[in-house]
């Protein structure tokens, strides 16, 4: 063996004294304290594994409530949206009854020009029947008789005024005009009587009725002013209704209580307007 392989022994021998020595410092730990290192090393993993539930709880918690702020922000943008429309609708709706009531004051306006225009006409017309000093009606001419029956309403008749007092009869034709323009049809149910007429009528109503009532609605022919060709009977109740609402412009006045449609024309009551009304023709 050479001297250089034995120079190498003692460094050997010194790491192994090194070791043993570290050995058995190893060797010499306590199982008490091997047990502290274990607690001290779960304690550290437990406080991370807990810090870490943590953020990830915070990061949960944030993120829900940026969910739940957008959530109230949509309902916010969804209820002033439902609002707006609401608005619009009711802005919308606003303007059609606005429209609606222009153009029912234009129609209102229209028809009451139509009424004008034609009771302007009927008082011309009576005038001038008056100035030429036409006759009285015959009070032995009789009425039209002939069963011609009112246009779209055909339960009641319909005489053409013959054998009235021209301006009487002018002053009709120029009312059913004006009720015309108006969207009111106006039918002549009865107009000018003889005298054998009016008698018939008022003996019918005596034997249907009894005398007392024949009093109330048929006057005897020498007081009768379909006899004189200045009295109409109008059908139906809206003609009625519109003519005595003319309240005598068109020379045209509802003369008693109980009978509605029964109307007598003079020229004065186109200034003067309508007399006060009598109960009964009997009256």
């Amino acid at each position: 063996m050479s001297t250089r392989h034995r120079g190498h022994r003692p460094l050997i021998a010194g790491a192994a004294v090194v070791a043993a020595v570290l050995l058995m410092a190893g060797c010499g730990e306590s199982e008490q304290e091997r047990q502290a290192a274990r607690s001290a090393s779960s304690a550290s993993e437990a406080a991370a594994s807990s810090a870490a539930a943590a953020a990830s709880s915070a990061a949960a918690q944030s993120s829900a409530a940026a969910a739940s702020s957008a959530a109230a922000a949509a309902v916010a943008a969804a209820e002033a949206s439902r609002s707006a429309a609401a608005q619009a609708l009711a802005s919308a709706a606003q303007s059609s009854r606005d429209a609606d009531a222009s153009r029912a004051v234009a129609a209102e306006q229209q028809s009451q020009d139509a009424a004008a225009a034609a009771a302007g006409s009927a008082a011309e017309a009576a005038a001038a029947a008056a100035a030429a000093g036409g006759p009285n009606a015959d009070p032995d001419t009789p009425g039209e008789d002939d069963d011609s029956r009112c246009e779209n309403n055909p339960q009641y008749a319909d005489e053409q005024p013959i054998g009235m007092r021209a301006d009487a009869a002018a002053a009709y034709v120029a009312a059913a005009a004006a009720a015309n323009a108006q969207g009111i049809l106006m039918c002549l149910a009865d107009g000018k009587r003889s005298r054998a007429q009016q008698q018939a009528t008022y003996d019918e109503y005596v034997i249907q009725y009894g005398q007392g009532m024949a009093d109330l609605y048929v006057l005897p022919p020498e007081k009768s002013a379909h006899v004189q060709g200045l009295a109409v009977d109008v059908q139906p109740y809206a003609a009625y209704a519109w003519l005595e609402g003319t309240r005598g412009a068109l020379g045209w006045c509802r003369i008693y209580d109980n009978e509605a449609w029964h109307f007598e024309y003079s020229l004065s009551f186109t200034t003067a307007g309508c007399p006060a009304r009598l109960p009964h023709p009997g009256a």
